[in-house]
């Protein structure tokens, strides 16, 4: 079942229904939310430090959703801190850069998995 998410508030509820479940899938979860939240609002922001707090409110809020959740705490430290080296710069680059880094994080998040499953195929393989 897919459950359109198109802000933090949504990623919230889904995942403290335990509509998403699985530590890494948490922590893609928020961060997509994130990077679409972001990117519907580009136009609502003046310069890059507002960016940046609005980074950290929505992340800090996520993170409320399951505290406990290792990689979720960890998405929200990755993300923050790239919103915070962005805080001088330009408002598109600020955005754009936190949206990359949200998206960048799925990346090797797909890419674990395929390595896992390669792993998993050749042993079974073997066996």
């Amino acid at each position: 079942k897919y459950i359109p998410i198109a802000s933090c508030d949504e990623v919230w509820h889904a995942i403290r229904d335990m509509n998403v479940r699985g530590a890494p899938a948490i922590a893609i979860a928020a961060a997509l939310a994130l990077a679409v939240e972001l990117d519907a609002r580009r136009e609502t922001f003046t310069s890059a430090v507002e960016v940046d707090e609005f980074t950290r409110e929505r992340f800090d809020h996520v993170y409320t959703s399951r505290p406990t959740a290792v990689n979720l705490g960890e998405a929200r430290t990755r993300i923050q801190a790239i919103s915070r080296a962005l805080k001088d710069g330009d408002v598109s680059s600020a955005i754009e850069g936190v949206i990359s880094g949200c998206e960048k994080m799925m990346e090797e998040d797909v890419a674990s998995c395929k390595a896992i499953g390669a792993h998993g195929a050749e042993a079974l393989l073997r066996a």
